[in-house]
């Protein structure tokens, strides 16, 4: 497959709704934070260098080879807004699996065609991993199919994503998937999915928000994380349970045989990721530090700053320190 543009469907619906988003608890506001920051801070966030063949790109995204049969959708968003997580295709004999719908219809337009000409089948599955908006609003390119894919996602990511929805509203564009979708129980449970010849593990796990899910391929090991796990930039506390956040991220991370595609940021191995785990472990010390001390996660924060030893992390505001001290103290306070 040529390098290059991938057309999507000229009738894809721009939503009515655009200001559809509970601003205070979704990654999309987080992530549209870059956009405020200026192009030289979001070009820097989303260079995340390219590991694999690219079979397919757009300024807001490129379809990475990771192996036969998967690839790997990294997000780059640098001058457009359809896709702002990063997702994938895997593919069986008698399957095609789609992981994230995306942040717009024309994003979703676009990977749909994607898997279809790559493997010469519209997707057959498709996984929302949370309720975030720039992982499931794109949702509605899928349910305008003839035969629409299989939706794995949770109870909880269903009721809150439905929460979510400004002004008390109760629907999405593509909502009706949630009648005929797939289930996946309480954290802790897992759900195998035979694509024909190929393994998927799709498996329930909290922290990012109280409902998470994390994609494993078998044969190769690749791991889709979600926005469990984030590659460059600090990741998003808004919705957290910190401690679970740590643990379930240190739990995914230790295969030294599996390749990680982070929810945002390039691909890494589980030693790529190290620094993450160090970064949620710093973070974790601190914040109990002063929740023990009794200063108050503002204040905290304010004075707050992440040893140099950790490297370089992208961060769009330094509120965002307070946000992750804030979900620290909330936890801890229970």
């Amino acid at each position: 497959m040529r390098k290059g543009k991938i057309q999507t469907s000229t009738d894809s619906p721009l939503y009515s709704r655009r200001s559809f988003l509970h601003q205070a608890s979704s990654c999309s506001a987080y992530l549209l934070a870059a956009f405020a920051a200026g192009p030289t801070l979001l070009r820097r966030a989303f260079a995340a260098s390219q590991k694999y063949d690219v079979v397919a790109s757009e300024p807001f995204g490129r379809l990475e080879q990771v192996a036969d049969g998967v690839w790997a959708l990294i997000s780059t968003p640098q001058s457009g807004r359809e896709t702002l997580s990063n997702g994938g295709i895997v593919a069986g004999r008698d399957g095609v699996m789609v992981i994230e719908a995306q942040y717009m219809g024309e994003g979703a337009d676009w990977l749909i065609a994607a898997a279809e000409e790559l493997t010469g089948r519209p997707p057959t599955h498709l996984v929302l991993t949370h309720y975030h908006a720039d992982h499931s609003w794109g949702m509605s390119a899928y349910a305008r199919h003839k035969e629409p894919p299989v939706l794995y996602t949770t109870h909880q990511t269903r009721d809150l994503l439905t929460a979510s929805l400004e002004g008390g509203e109760r629907e999405m564009p593509g909502a009706e998937m949630f009648a005929s979708a797939t289930m996946i129980s309480a954290a802790g449970s897992q759900e195998r999915v035979d694509l024909g010849g190929r393994a998927v593990h799709i498996d329930s796990r909290a922290g990012h928000t109280p409902s998470d899910l994390s994609i494993e391929v078998d044969d190769p090991r690749v791991v889709f994380c979600g926005d469990l796990v984030w590659n460059g930039m600090f990741p998003n506390y808004m919705d957290a349970i910190p401690s679970r956040l740590t643990r379930q991220c240190r739990a995914m991370l230790g295969d030294p045989s599996a390749l990680y595609v982070p929810g945002h940021g390039g691909l890494a191995t589980a030693e790529e990721m190290q620094p993450y785990l160090a970064l949620l472990e710093e973070i974790g010390r601190a914040a109990r530090d002063a929740f023990e001390k009794g200063t108050p996660a503002s204040e905290a924060a304010a004075e707050y700053s992440l040893p140099s030893s950790l490297g370089e992390w992208t961060m769009f505001s330094p509120s965002y320190y307070q946000v992750a001290f804030e979900a620290w103290e909330r936890e801890l306070s229970q």
